[in-house]
């Protein structure tokens, strides 16, 4: 597609003409690689995300509300006649180049890549097995996104070698697909899946992941955002509850902060302990609550939604209701007492469910509403917002505990120079912070922001990125 239509294409799509460097960049990569021009290719965009609220509620069944970052891929995908991945890499930040190559037909024994290769090896190996792909690929990527940013990178390269793939091997048209994912959320859920290694229903086995015991929120935000938009999404199923149209006047201004979120052995633990306290709270609010006798009812793993859900069916209250929260709260306790056989210290399971219902019942849908949004959609509530979000960031610190000095100065301080709220989001133990502001104000406040993070955290100098977002992106689509 020639450099203006092209452009053309990419401002239809609710993206800026400039993304159009980057699918060159990609495209000259495979040529460089000595890929034919002529050779019939795909390309796609895919975003990042941003999550506006929903600290670790997807994988417990909570609500989550999402947008796509206007910072992401630009993916070029030649076909192949065998059945080998090429992938070379181009990260615009650093000016680094990186190059891996995987098999489809790999075998269970074959050790899978280290680093940032492990993502497209895992995707590549799962489709392969789940439905018999063979058909390979030579993919260019060119990324302006942070590594390790908290923006999901990691499940946006899962997500644009399935589409690669899928396209390359015209799986969407498979009525075994279609069988096993008839909606665009399963297809989420499952993207998911193949990043946590678990099972997909009973068609779609699991293979290795890799390592972390996510959800599908960030696969979700990343497939299925919209431009200029907010989505509220409910999980376990995946649900869409709400779209939220950016409120005019208002933009993000997002903060890298350079504590870089690494998935290393290091840290593994310590991401996988908030999705594992969260299961052992469901379980304990099930064997200690009124309905123990019936535990067998339940599904293997109860969620937290779910042991809400029903709780509020026996009170007859909306899940929200603070005497909810304190039935569940009270199914807890008898276990949250230091001797769980997980070893977690006494109250740990009452505070991830509080900060659990607090997000996914109050922050989520408020949020959702004071910006205008939900069922009874309205003007900006600027009190509301603050208040929320003020809220989240504070029960993130206290009750999750996966901030960083540098995650908890970014949201402070930004609300000391004006921001209607800010918030940390990603896995936590670094990540970004984002901050709702003003329009006119944006790049004004971006610059003091960054200033006044770079004089306290001089260390992080040369990682940390400030940008204002003017809208949210779309969702990941074919440009060509």
């Amino acid at each position: 597609m020639p450099g203006g239509a092209l452009e053309s294409r990419l401002v239809r799509l609710g993206l800026d003409a400039s993304r159009a460097s980057g699918f060159a960049a990609a495209a000259k990569r495979l040529i460089d690689a000595g890929i034919s021009p002529s050779t019939r290719a795909s390309a796609f965009w895919v975003p990042g995300r941003i999550e506006v609220a929903g600290k670790h509620t997807d994988y417990a069944g909570g609500r989550s509300l999402l947008c796509a970052a206007n910072r992401g891929f630009a993916v070029v995908s030649a076909e192949r006649e065998d059945a080998v991945c090429r992938i070379f890499a181009t990260f615009e930040l650093t000016c680094e180049q990186a190059e891996a190559e995987v098999r489809l037909d790999a075998s269970a024994s074959e050790p899978l890549p280290e680093g940032w290769a492990l993502y497209p090896a895992v995707t590549a190996r799962r489709l392969a097995r789940n439905f018999g792909l063979r058909g390979g690929i030579s993919l260019a990527l060119s990324c302006d996104l942070a590594e390790a940013s908290g923006m999901s990178s990691s499940s946006a390269v899962i997500t644009l070698m399935f589409l690669a793939l899928a396209a390359r091997n015209k799986l969407g048209s498979s009525p075994e697909l279609v069988r096993a994912l008839p909606t665009a959320e399963q297809l989420a859920h499952y993207l998911g899946c193949i990043e946590n290694g678990q099972d997909c229903g009973p068609s779609l086995p699991g293979d290795r992941g890799v390592g972390t015991f996510g959800g599908s929120e960030d696969h979700t935000a990343i497939l299925l955002c919209g431009a200029g938009e907010l989505r509220q999404y409910s999980f376990c199923p995946t649900r869409l509850e709400a779209r939220v149209r950016m409120p005019p006047g208002l933009v993000f201004v997002l903060a890298v902060s350079g504590a870089v979120a690494r998935k290393g052995a290091e840290r593994l633990a310590d991401y996988n302990n908030a999705a594992l306290l969260a299961g052992w709270a469901a379980t304990s609010a099930v064997e200690g609550g009124p309905d123990a006798e019936r535990r067998a009812d339940w599904a293997v793993r109860p969620t937290l939604a779910a042991v809400t859900r029903a709780a509020a069916a026996r009170l007859q209250m909306p899940p929200a209701a603070p005497a909810v929260k304190q039935a569940v709260m009270d199914s807890i306790i008898p276990a949250d007492n230091g001797t769980h056989p997980s070893g977690c210290e006494a109250g740990a399971l009452a505070r991830r469910f509080d900060q659990f219902h607090t997000e996914s019942e109050v922050v989520v849908p408020g949020l959702a509403r004071a910006l205008g949004g939900g069922e009874a959609a309205g003007a900006v509530d600027t009190a509301a917002i603050g208040t929320l979000v003020d809220l989240s960031q504070k029960l993130t610190a206290s009750h999750l505990r996966n901030t960083l000095p540098e995650t908890e100065w970014l949201p402070e301080t930004a609300r000391s120079l004006g921001a209607l709220g800010a918030s940390a989001f990603g896995a936590g133990f670094g990540g970004s912070v984002w901050a709702l502001v003003e329009v006119g104000k944006a790049q004004s406040f971006a610059a003091e922001w960054e200033a006044a993070y770079v004089s306290a955290f001089p260390d992080r100098a040369s990682l940390a990125r400030f940008f204002v977002m003017a809208t949210p992106a779309p969702g990941a689509c074919s440009v060509v």
